[in-house]
């Protein structure tokens, strides 16, 4: 079985681009190939562009400055520098299954995608739900996107639009993906419920298979030893991971009012990712460690072993990547209840709260007994099920759901 997956991008960090996955699908016997506006992997040998062209430089330069026309009409996916190569592509014309992932504004044309479905049998993650909404990635407690995006209160919000056109770029989603022949996937029943909710019609109900995760257990013990030697962290301290983010889905503030409730402990340690700075104020009350941005899968997975517990607050995020990669390597987490990172808890294991004063008392009690905090965090993870969030899994899950469209 032969599988085009196409990206706007691909990053070697980032898991939920396949390029990561193509050992195990060859494994159950698929053959990936993988094509990109913009090629960011290490190895450029195993990615093809969707223009055909080598030098993406000049594509990137023409999209973005029609992505500016764009965001002043308020339009996306609309005026885009497209061309015809990826049909005259080998890979493309010899392809059983086409899977689509991320797209935004700049990268490809939902006329290009009804295209492509003519063409082949096509398949659509949803990572986000802008494929929902009037402009933006996340509709979050917007009341105007159950109002079919009539006005929008935020133009700013990411994917931002200089005028308020949100309601013809929706309604013109929505008939065009109603007309698509494809089976769209989703990585939640948070997701799922989202799409029943917003009224788009779909040829096909969504199917709901977990994004997996690249890392597995093997020499945990060992990473977990070299992570906390490096940083001085001793035995008896309690350390708490999470992402440190601008992204307002991921409900920073909760983590932060958190720890400006917690008492000061010289055995809490916090470790952060990504951007840095929110835990300068803690200096004096914490240990800090900011890692900033690990751009390398290895660098990621010391730190998920070598903390005992992630934060993973997000209000409206889709899945929950980092939660489940966390949990693949037995380091439990702490979630919102009713959100889509919770369904990750309460299917393989960790911690849900309601609120913020449920999570400052949860984390006081570690603080108070580290001894019984390790013992009680390493009993939450389901160790029966968490192979369900490996690579191989997903890779079968997927080729039940190709091999079902195939023989349709």
């Amino acid at each position: 079985m032969k599988i085009v997956h196409i990206n706007t991008e691909v990053r070697y960090s980032q898991a939920f681009n396949s390029i990561l996955w193509t050992k195990e699908f060859e494994k159950k016997g698929m053959k990936l190939d993988l094509f990109v506006n913009e090629n960011n992997s290490l190895d450029k040998n195993d990615v093809n562009l969707l223009s055909g062209s080598s030098n993406q430089k000049i594509n990137k330069t023409i999209n973005r400055i029609l992505g500016k026309v764009q965001f002043k009409l308020g339009v996306q996916n609309r005026i885009l520098y497209e061309n015809r190569s990826i049909f005259n592509n080998a890979k493309f014309n010899q392809a059983d299954i086409v899977h689509l992932h991320l797209v935004n504004p700049n990268s490809i044309s939902l006329r290009r995608i009804y295209e492509i479905s003519l063409n082949k049998p096509l398949v659509w993650t949803w990572h986000d739900p802008w494929p929902l909404t009037g402009h933006c990635v996340y509709p979050d407690k917007c009341t105007e996107w159950d109002n079919s995006c009539k006005t929008c209160p935020d133009l700013s919000r990411n994917f931002a639009v200089n005028r308020d056109r949100t309601f013809k770029n929706r309604s013109e989603k929505y008939s065009l993906m109603s007309e698509i022949d494809m089976q769209v996937h989703v990585s939640s029943k948070w997701m799922y419920d989202l799409i029943k909710r917003s009224g788009i019609k779909l040829k096909k109900d969504p199917r709901i298979i977990p994004l997996p995760s690249l890392y597995s257990q093997s020499d945990r013990v060992n990473k977990r030893l070299s992570f906390r030697e490096k940083h001085n962290i001793r035995d008896e301290q309690i350390v708490i991971g999470f992402r440190d983010t601008k992204q307002f889905q991921k409900n920073l503030r909760l983590v932060e009012n958190i720890f400006i409730k917690l008492n000061p402990s010289d055995n809490l340690v916090l470790v952060s990712v990504d951007d840095v700075g929110i835990l300068k104020q803690f200096e004096e009350k914490f240990r800090i460690i900011e890692l900033g941005n690990l751009h390398q899968i290895e660098k990621l997975e010391e730190f998920y072993t070598g903390i005992d517990l992630f934060l993973n607050l997000s209000t409206s995020e889709a899945y929950g990547m980092m939660a489940a990669e966390a949990t693949s390597l037995n380091t439990p987490c702490l979630t919102l209840k009713g959100t889509a990172t919770s369904e990750i808890i309460q299917k393989y294991g960790g911690m849900e709260i309601k609120n913020l004063s449920e999570g400052v008392d949860f984390l006081e009690s570690l603080i108070l007994d580290p001894f019984h905090a390790f013992k009680n965090l390493s009993s939450l993870i389901n160790q029966s099920k968490i192979s369900g969030l490996s690579v191989s899994d997903f890779a079968e899950n997927m080729k039940s759901v190709y091999s079902e469209i195939l023989e349709r």
